[in-house]
């Protein structure tokens, strides 16, 4: 090396502070409202003339759905944020009135004029709230001031917030809100409170004003008579800012039109959307004067400027929605604030006439591209039914051993097309394949002018696989016996399974989640068991809590947040109605791991340039792990986080894994005794040219994450070492001109 700096000043620190600036340009807004304008500083005396101009992005009743909007005056923020009240924030109540989608509407002080004392009167434009605000007290807080309650901004910015609701409390967080002056200035307060953001075209709920990428402020508008003028692009089918706002000020406006707003709300192209899954609209052959089953497909719409249309064609193809009556009509779906609801509409087809009809079921609005569905039928003269048709046992769906089902039967011609019988005729079921014997219901009329008959309440047993039944006409028309498909009559649930069950928790932490299924003697799952499951501990030192009984949903219960409240081995028993009960495995329950760091350098080498390091100095930690599984074998996950970074970032570096430098992962990396503890293990990294990590005065520390191996290891530490790692300028060409942060090697 041909750079020597001097080991002497090691005990110091080099800072270097990162901004990054975020735009959102689609962000996900969270409400009804955003601020279009606002007027902080009118001329002469502020109150009570200061006023937020906003914009509908939806029909709004604030009489059932209430906002508040709250102004903010900075001095020293406070913890509480926009509820801090007094001086700081001054809250309205929104509680009465209407607006449409793209209505412009006020809030503010009651003098509800363009630019203070003595100019144009807008008073008769939409006020949803105004309070004479140097002299009353805001909704919920915030004092009088003759002065002003909106603060001027400059160099300590200000801002404006719209809630849903008139609860307005530390940690509620806005649907819309901006920041106007020159400099941020008092507004951040990272680690005390501080102002919560929305997730808007400028700002992230992230972290406070100020704080992360929260730095965006709108024109300052401290000149006297300084009117503040948004521009931007809100598309309200997306929900996102499609041009983000930009601020511009308008001195001393004295019309209407200066101050209209430039927020444009985009309500997109109409479109209709159908859906068709499980629809099918060929009905095949319907003997004329009858009607097919019916099937159904969905329709909605959004952006519309008019009703969506549904429109049949001729032919016989009828349609409804909802309980209405079937008809060859079209049918109107309204629209509202610019959308149809999802709605159902149900298809049949009822033949006139013989013959094959096909058309399109045409769906259609003003603006928008039709769809159409897809029917076809063909219309069948009747002629006398010869035989039976079992068309479905049970929906299709495997009945279940002495449970009532359903058995469908069909009269039909010599081409399997349903023919309506002469004389009313009885129909009786019987057993053509299987050891078993029907009981319950077992026989039905299909009445004169119909061609079926559903035989409700039918039962079966034993339990047994490839069961046949026969349909018989015994009287009424002469018709040949027809055979169902083949089936299977299944058992009920005889015992209970831990599914997914955990082998190990935390003391007072809920266990992962499992579920207990009630399954058959084929292991298979009962989906018709209704029973409530029930879960005590069967054995261990401490207490069961949490939600320990649990109805059954298709023979499946879900338990959450079951927690042991001291460490040990335990198993849990769950109990059922006539099941015997059934046992976990065994759930090892120990107290949070404990990471000690034996052995920690406190310095290291940077990186030789930006993104690169050509002078990598490995280092080795020593490191202890208590309360773990005991006598388990762990997977461990390593890597050197900025102490800046969130407890949720792993960090970066290379790990030596055994054979070389690469990745993060060390697998079989320790046993645990009898007490769980790791014991002392060594651990050595490698710092890498990351482009942000690594460089010269950056301060880390150890981040793990450890499994028992065999099980994935995530992304997310589950231990953060308190014990800091200094990267110290030790490049040929110093990477930074402070030597503060030098160092040398010895």
């Amino acid at each position: 090396m041909n750079l020597i700096h001097s080991l002497q000043k090691f005990h110091l620190r080099k800072w270097n502070l990162l901004f990054i600036y975020f735009l959102f340009f689609a962000s996900v807004s969270q409400g009804q409202i955003v601020i279009s304008g606002y007027h902080a500083n009118p001329a002469g005396t502020d109150s009570p003339y200061e006023y937020v101009q906003l914009k509908a992005t939806q029909a709004i009743d604030f009489s059932v759905t209430p906002y508040s909007v709250v102004f903010n005056n900075n001095g020293t923020p406070s913890a509480n944020g926009w509820a801090a009240g007094g001086a700081l924030t001054y809250k309205f109540n929104l509680t009465s009135g209407t607006v449409a989608i793209g209505d412009v509407f006020y809030v503010g002080g009651s003098g509800k004029l363009i630019n203070g004392s003595a100019t144009l009167d807008i008073s008769t434009e939409t006020w949803i709230r105004a309070i004479a605000t140097g002299t009353t007290a805001g909704d919920g807080f915030g004092n009088s001031n003759s002065t002003g309650v909106l603060g001027n901004a400059g160099t300590t910015a200000d801002g404006i917030a719209v809630f849903s609701g008139t609860t307005v409390i530390s940690t509620t967080v806005p649907v819309d809100a901006v920041f106007f002056g020159s400099t941020v200035g008092a507004s951040m307060v990272p680690g005390s409170g501080g102002y919560v953001m929305p997730n808007n075209d400028r700002y992230s709920n992230a972290t406070v004003m100020g704080a992360g990428s929260n730095t965006y402020l709108f024109v300052d508008n401290s000149g006297s008579g300084a009117y503040s003028k948004l521009t931007g692009t809100y598309n309200t089918t997306s929900g996102t800012w499609t041009t983000p706002r930009t601020g511009t000020i308008i001195t001393n406006p004295t019309l209407l039109s200066q101050i209209a707003s430039g927020i444009t709300i985009d309500a997109g192209s109409p479109t209709i959307s159908v859906n068709t899954t499980g629809f099918n609209g060929a009905f095949g052959n319907v003997i004329t004067g009858n009607s097919s089953t019916s099937s159904s497909f969905t329709v909605q719409g959004s952006s519309l400027n008019d009703d969506i249309i549904i429109d049949p064609p001729a032919g016989g193809f009828e349609i409804r929605k909802g309980v209405d009556p079937f008809s060859t009509a079209s049918i109107t779906l309204t629209e509202s604030g610019g959308v149809v609801n999802l709605t159902t509409i149900d298809v049949r087809f009822s033949p006139l006439a013989a013959g094959f009809q096909s058309g399109n079921i045409e769906c259609s609005t003003t603006g928008a591209s039709n769809v159409n569905v897809a029917v076809s039928g063909t219309g069948v003269a009747p002629t006398p039914p010869v035989k039976l048709n079992v068309v479905s046992v049970n929906s299709g769906n495997s009945p279940i051993v002495a449970a009532p089902f359903d058995v469908v039967v069909y009269a039909v011609d010599n081409a399997d097309v349903p023919q309506n019988v002469a004389t009313p005729t009885t129909v009786q079921l019987s057993v053509n394949t299987g050891t078993g014997s029907l009981s319950g219901t077992i026989s039905g009329v299909i009445n004169t002018g119909s061609s079926q008959v559903t035989i409700s309440g039918t039962t079966y047993a034993p339990a047994e696989t490839g069961v046949i039944l026969s349909a018989n006409a015994i009287a009424g028309d002469v018709l040949t016996s027809g055979l169902s498909a083949s089936f299977n009559v299944l058992d009920t649930a005889s015992f209970m399974f831990f599914n997914n069950a955990p082998t190990s928790g935390l003391v007072n932490t809920n266990l992962s989640s499992f579920t207990v299924q009630a399954r058959r003697s084929d292991n298979t799952i009962d989906f018709n068991y209704a029973g409530t499951f029930t879960i005590v501990k069967s054995s261990g030192p401490g207490n069961l809590t949490g939600t320990t009984s649990k109805p059954a949903v298709n023979g499946v219960a879900s338990f959450s947040d079951l927690q042991f409240d001291a460490p040990g081995s335990y198993t849990l028993q769950v109990s059922s109605g006539n099941l015997p009960d059934a046992f976990s495995n065994s759930i090892i329950i120990t107290l949070p791991a404990v990471l000690t760091e034996l052995v920690v350098p406190q310095y290291f080498g940077a990186k030789t340039s930006a993104s690169t390091n050509n002078a990598r100095t490995p280092i080795a930690v020593c490191l202890q792990i208590d309360n773990l599984i005991p006598l388990t074998t762990y997977d461990v996950k390593l890597g050197l986080g900025l102490t800046s970074d969130a407890a949720t970032v792993m960090g970066a570096g290379n790990v030596w894994n055994g054979t070389a430098f690469l990745g993060s992962d060390v697998l079989g990396a320790f046993t645990t005794d009898a007490s769980g503890s790791s014991g002392p293990f060594w651990a050595y990294f490698q710092p890498t040219g990351n482009g942000t990590r690594f460089d010269a005065g950056q301060i880390h520390n150890i981040r793990l994450n450890f499994v028992p191996t065999g099980n994935t290891l995530n992304t997310t530490p589950k231990l953060v070492g308190v014990k800091t790692l200094t990267a110290l300028d030790i490049a040929t060409a110093a990477r930074t001109v402070s030597t503060a942060d030098d160092g040398a090697f010895i």
